[in-house]
């Protein structure tokens, strides 16, 4: 059990009303365990071993044509929206289960406030990265961010971490998204330069009716990196596509864990992960559809694929459908495999090297995914493994 994380917080920046209310949700939540089926894979003992307190120092950049849109610190914004924000963090706090969730709640050091207006689309994408101080091991930096989107708005979101990957730090995320009416947003999220950390990212989504979310990631693993996604979509015709690509290289470990609740008639959602696990890398996939009486016409997919390079490499996933709708079209699947060996004969016999075809085959597997990302920086960053692996499989 982790019982030793920011064991003293008691010089945590109180802000916020309902910063009190997350501390005493975190307090009274269970401690994390392999008990928890969310963390059962999860290397608890490890992060058990480690010691961190609360750190300070963490920047946030920001950077587009915010054209309209409102972007500032919470706690500059805080007492015009206090009633909006206070409501909102109530029920947030109530329904959440994930200890690191609501550490960030509680603890958030930078908590980045955005407003999207009604009808307002923007035109160019919006920039945000987390810089985080190099300050030697043992510090944990604790953020957040929402997002509150008008009726019929529309917006594209980068989010970018960046951290001293000499240093053993622990980093927990939340961000926080409301899709009003017709709401359309695009996020990618770049976690490919922050490969030293125990790295926890939260994302909560609700959304109305006709409201629109994709997103997608790209990473290299790191120490430990877990993505948490819960998203509720509360209209008819609300949708959501959750797609990622990581590439793990030896001792880089990553893990989905994915909830998309079904609450409204004719929803839509779409999972689909790719992990490529080099020798002694270790990817999870945990996905869940929910579907409630009242959701009929949903169509709902969900998808894992994982490529295993190596003897010692581990891949796992674990699909799940939970269906008490009648209408319903869902699916869900997984695959676990390693370079087909006719593509790798078709690629040598044509003139490619072993390693040259490997690459290739890799490449083609990962950019259904890749191709989504706007951001030339990311794809490069994933693909900078495979230029720098002898012989990708090890043999």
């Amino acid at each position: 059990m982790v019982t030793n994380i920011l064991t003293d917080s008691s010089d945590a920046k109180q802000l916020f009303g309902f910063q009190k209310k997350a501390q005493k949700a975190l307090q009274n939540i269970p401690q994390i365990s392999k008990k928890n089926e969310s963390y059962q894979y999860y290397p608890l003992g490890k992060l058990q071993r480690e010691h961190f307190s609360l750190g300070h120092g963490v920047k946030v950049e920001k950077d587009g044509e915010f054209e309209g849109a409102i972007l500032e610190d919470l706690e500059v914004v805080y007492p015009t929206y206090k009633v909006l924000l206070e409501n909102y963090y109530q029920k947030l706090i109530g329904e959440e289960k994930d200890y690191f969730a609501l550490l960030s709640y509680a603890l958030s050091e930078k908590c980045l406030f955005i407003h999207i207006p009604n009808n307002l689309q923007l035109s160019k994408p919006i920039d945000i990265r987390h810089i985080l101080p190099s300050q030697g091991s043992g510090l944990a930096f604790v953020t957040s961010v929402i997002l509150f989107m008008g009726k019929n708005s529309k917006a594209t979101i980068r989010l970018d971490v960046q951290s001293d990957n000499s240093a053993s730090q622990l980093f927990s995320r939340a961000v926080n998204l409301h899709l009003d009416e017709g709401a359309q947003l695009q996020i990618e999220s770049d976690l490919t330069e922050a490969k030293n950390l125990w790295h926890f990212d939260s994302l909560r989504a609700d959304l109305k009716k006709d409201a629109n979310l994709n997103f997608v990631s790209g990473s290299l693993g790191s120490k430990a990196l877990r993505q948490d996604f819960r998203v509720d979509l509360l209209g008819p015709n609300a949708n959501v596509s959750l797609k990622g690509v990581q590439l793990l290289d030896a001792n880089c470990e990553a893990y989905n864990h994915v909830l998309v609740n079904h609450r409204a008639e004719n929803c839509e959602s779409n999972q689909h992960f790719k992990q490529v696990v080099f020798d002694k890398g270790k990817g999870v996939f945990e996905g869940k559809i929910f579907v409630e009486s009242q959701a009929q016409k949903t169509n709902a997919y969900q998808l894992c694929n994982s490529l295993t390079l190596g003897d010692k490499a581990l891949a796992i996933a674990k699909p799940n459908l939970e269906i008490f709708a009648d209408d319903v079209k869902a699916s869900h699947g997984a695959t676990i495999s390693k370079l087909g060996s006719s593509e790798l004969f078709y690629l040598l016999s044509r003139g490619l090297s072993k390693k040259d075809a490997k690459r290739f085959l890799v490449k083609g597997f990962c950019s259904e995914i890749t191709e989504l990302m706007s951001q030339k920086k990311v794809k490069d960053n994933c693909f900078e493994v495979l230029n720098n692996m002898r012989d990708i499989d090890g043999r």
